[in-house]
C-alpha cells in the first residue's frame, strides 16, 4: 500500500515539474477607444464608455487615424464610408450587425490600414457592383472573423493589394470574394459557402489562397487573366466538388484540383479545414485540423501539455483527422488516444522542426481525442495503473470498513441484547422469589381448603339425607297436586256451562240486532219485548251471580288444599280471583247499563234507546274482553275450556319468570 502511494506521488511530481507554467500578461497602455451603442437613444453622445455614440457613422466622424471604434451588440442600418485608418471591432460577430438595408455598399473603404473584425455585414444593394465590404484602391487591410452574407458581392477588392481576408464566413452572396486588379493578397481560413460564385479573380495575380473551405457554391472559382497560388506548398483548400482520392492516407488529395490552365490547387484538402487558437505562455499558437468530422472545440491542458477535442460524424462511417501541432505546445514523441485507448498516428513527411503533422483514422461516433507527449502518456498510464490499484485498495478498504461497521453494529446489538437478558434474568429472579412466596402461601391455603373439604364432605352427606327426605315430601305434594287437578277438571266443567250461557246470551244479542228493523216498525211490541229481554238479563245476571258464588266456594276449598303445594295454588288462586273479579265487574257494569237504559228510556224514543243501548253494550263487552285478554295473556273464543285458560296462564307465568 505504501509503495503504491509513493509511486503515485512521484508521478504527480514529475507531471508538475514538466508541465507547470505560469501565464504572465505584459501590461499594455489602452489605445483611444470610441464606443458605439444603438441602445443610447436619448444621449448624450460623446463616444465615451458612459455616453457612446448611437451609430457607427458618428464614431467614424469623431475618430482619427489609429483609433479603435468598439461597437456594442445591436443592428445598425447604415452605409459606412471609412476614410480613416481605424480598428472597427464588434462586440460579437453574431449579434453586432451592420445592415445596408438593401442599398449601396454596406462598408466602403478608401484609405489604407483599416481593420474590420467581429461583425455581421449584410444586405447590400442589389447591383452587381455593390458589396458587403468594398476596398477601393487601398492596402494594408485586415478583414477578420466576420459573417458576410446576403450581399451582391461579399468582399470586393478593386485595385487593392497586400490585404488579408482571414477567418470569415462569406455565404449566400452572388459572388463571395471578388478581386479586380488586386494582387499580393492573402485569403486564408475562410468559409466560402452557398454563393453563386465562391471567388472571382480578374487581372489579379500573386495572391496566396489556402486553408479555405469552398462548400456548396454553384461555381467555386472563376479566374480571368490571373495567376495565383492556391496552397502554401504543404496544404491547399477544401473543395466540396473535389472527387479525388487519398490513397497515401495523409489527408491531401492525390491529384490536384484544377481551376484553369494556369491555376491549380496541388494540395486539395480531403476534409474541412479548421484553425483553433491556443494561448500558451502569452503567445497564440494555431492548431490546424483537416477532418471529415465535426470538431466543436479544442482544449489545451497547460499542466500536462495535452490537446483534447471531440470528433463527431455519421455513426459507423470512416473518419480521419490530419492535425498540425506546434512543438511548443506538445513535446515529441506523441501519443494519440481515442476514448482513452492509444491508436496508431502517423507523423507525416511534411513535419519539420517547429511543427508536426499527424494523421490517424477511426470509426465515426462521438469520440474523444487526446494528443499528449508520449512521456506524459506513459507516466499517465503508470499513474492510471497505480490509481486503479489505489481505487481497488480503497474499495477493499471501504468493504472492510463496512464489514467492521457491520460487526461493530452486531456487537452493539449483542451487547444490548446481553444487557436486556441480564435485566430479564433479574426480573425473572425477582418474579421467581415472589412466586416462591406465593407458592408457600398457596400451600397453606391448600391445607386449609383440604380441612374445609373434609367439613364440606360431611355437610354434603347431611344434605344428601335432607334431599332424600325432600323427595319423599315431593311425592306427597305430587299426590296432592293430582287431587287438585281433579278439582280443576270439575271447575272446567262449570266454566263450560258458564260459557254456554254466555253464548246463548250472545245469540240473543244477535237476534236483537237482526230484529232492529222490525222493532222500528212495531215500537210497542219492541218495548214489551225489550222489557222481557231486560227481565231475562236480570235472571241471567242472578244465575251468573249464583254461579260466581258457587265458584268462589269451590275456590276456597281448593285454596285450603293449595297450602301443601304453593306453586300450583298460586296459579289457581290467580285464575280463580281473575274469574271472580271479571264476573263481579260484569254484574256491576250490567247493573249500570240497566240504570242507564232506564234513564235513556225516559229521554229517547224506544227505537233510539234500543239502538244506543245495543251498540253501547256491544262496545263495552268488547272492551272488557280485550282488557281481560291483555291482562291474563289469553284469547277468549267461544267453546273454550277452563283448562285452556289455565294452561295459557301457566305459560305466561313461566315466560315472565
Amino acid at each position: 500500500m505504501k509503495k503504491i502511494v509513493v509511486e503515485i506521488m512521484f508521478c504527480i511530481l514529475l507531471i508538475y515539474v514538466f508541465g507547470l507554467s505560469f501565464n504572465v500578461l505584459p501590461a499594455k497602455a489602452d489605445p483611444r477607444t470610441i464606443y458605439v451603442d444603438d441602445d443610447n437613444i436619448a444621449g448624450p453622445w460623446d463616444g465615451t464608455l458612459q455616453n457612446p455614440y448611437q451609430n457607427i457613422t458618428s464614431g467614424l466622424a469623431y475618430a482619427i487615424n489609429g483609433d479603435i471604434i468598439y461597437v456594442y451588440n445591436g443592428t445598425y442600418y447604415e452605409n459606412l464610408i471609412i476614410a480613416k485608418s481605424v480598428f472597427l471591432i464588434g462586440e460579437n460577430k453574431h449579434a453586432t450587425i451592420i445592415d445596408g438595408n438593401n442599398t449601396g455598399n454596406v462598408i466602403g473603404v478608401a484609405v489604407n490600414n483599416v481593420n474590420i473584425t467581429d461583425f455581421t455585414i449584410q444586405n447590400s444593394g442589389p447591383s452587381f457592383t455593390l458589396s458587403g465590404i468594398k476596398i477601393d484602391k487601398s492596402s494594408g487591410h485586415k478583414i477578420e472573423r466576420n459573417i458576410i452574407n446576403g450581399n451582391s458581392r461579399g468582399v470586393f477588392l478593386f485595385n487593392s493589394s497586400n490585404n488579408v481576408l482571414n477567418n470569415n464566413n462569406i455565404s449566400k452572396n452572388k459572388e463571395g470574394v471578388y478581386l479586380v486588379n488586386s494582387s499580393n493578397n492573402i485569403i486564408t481560413n475562410n468559409k466560402i459557402a452557398s454563393n453563386e460564385f465562391g471567388i472571382v479573380l480578374s487581372s489579379s495575380n500573386n495572391s496566396v489562397i489556402f486553408h479555405n473551405n469552398f462548400i456548396s457554391n454553384n461555381q467555386s472559382t472563376s479566374s480571368i487573366n490571373s495567376i495565383n497560388s492556391w496552397n502554401n506548398n504543404i496544404e491547399g483548400n477544401y473543395w466540396s466538388q473535389y472527387k479525388g482520392k487519398d490513397n497515401d492516407k495523409n489527408g491531401i488529395g492525390d491529384k490536384p484540383y484544377i481551376i484553369d490552365t494556369n491555376n491549380r490547387d496541388n494540395y486539395p484538402l480531403m476534409g474541412v479545414f479548421s484553425d483553433f487558437n491556443v494561448v500558451y505562455e502569452n503567445e497564440t499558437h494555431h492548431v490546424f485540423t483537416i477532418c471529415n468530422s465535426t470538431i466543436p472545440k479544442l482544449q489545451f491542458n497547460e499542466t500536462i501539455k495535452m490537446l483534447k477535442f471531440n470528433v463527431m460524424g455519421i455513426n459507423n462511417t470512416a473518419g480521419f483527422c490530419r492535425i498540425t501541432i506546434s512543438q511548443l505546445l506538445v513535446n515529441k514523441p506523441y501519443a494519440v488516444t481515442l476514448d482513452n485507448k492509444q491508436v496508431n498516428a502517423t507523423a507525416l513527411p511534411s513535419s519539420n522542426a517547429t511543427h508536426t503533422f499527424l494523421y490517424f483514422t477511426y470509426i465515426h461516433s462521438t469520440r474523444e481525442v487526446r494528443i499528449i507527449s508520449k512521456i506524459y502518456y506513459e507516466l499517465m498510464e503508470k499513474y492510471n495503473i497505480l490509481l486503479a490499484k489505489l481505487h481497488a485498495l480503497n474499495t477493499t478498504f471501504n468493504e472492510l470498513l463496512k464489514d467492521y461497521d457491520l460487526l461493530n453494529q452486531t456487537y452493539q446489538e449483542v451487547l444490548t441484547d446481553l444487557t436486556k437478558l441480564q435485566t430479564d434474568y433479574n426480573n425473572i429472579n425477582e418474579t421467581y422469589t415472589e412466586l416462591q412466596a406465593v407458592y408457600t402461601s398457596l400451600n397453606q391455603t391448600y391445607n386449609q381448603m383440604k380441612g374445609n373439604y373434609t367439613q364440606l364432605q360431611q355437610d354434603y352427606d347431611s344434605l344428601n339425607k335432607l334431599h332424600t327426605k325432600l323427595l319423599e315430601d315431593y311425592d306427597l305434594l305430587n299426590q296432592t297436586y293430582q287431587e287438585v287437578l281433579t278439582d280443576l277438571t270439575k271447575l272446567q266443567t262449570d266454566y263450560n256451562n258458564l260459557n254456554k250461557t254466555y253464548n246463548q246470551a250472545k245469540a240473543n244479542y244477535m237476534q236483537l240486532q237482526n230484529d232492529h228493523y222490525t222493532l222500528s216498525e212495531k215500537y210497542k211490541s219492541l218495548n214489551s219485548t225489550y222489557l222481557q229481554i231486560l227481565n231475562t238479563l236480570e235472571i241471567e245476571h242472578s244465575t251468573l251471580l249464583e254461579q260466581y258464588n258457587s265458584l268462589s266456594s269451590e275456590y276456597t276449598n281448593v285454596r285450603v288444599t293449595q297450602q301443601y303445594v304453593l306453586a300450583v295454588i298460586a296459579v289457581i288462586t290467580v285464575i280463580s280471583s281473575s274469574f271472580g273479579a271479571v264476573y263481579y265487574r260484569r254484574f256491576k257494569e250490567q247493573k249500570k247499563v240497566i240504570d242507564k237504559y232506564k234513564r235513556e228510556l225516559d229521554r229517547l224514543s224506544p227505537l233510539d234507546i234500543s239502538s244506543v243501548l245495543f251498540k253501547a253494550d256491544v262496545e263495552r263487552r268488547k272492551a272488557k274482553i280485550e282488557t281481560f285478554e291483555q291482562k291474563y295473556g289469553v284469547t277468549l273464543q267461544p267453546r273454550r275450556t277452563l283448562e285452556d285458560v289455565i294452561r295459557s296462564l301457566e305459560l305466561k307465568k313461566k315466560t315472565e319468570g
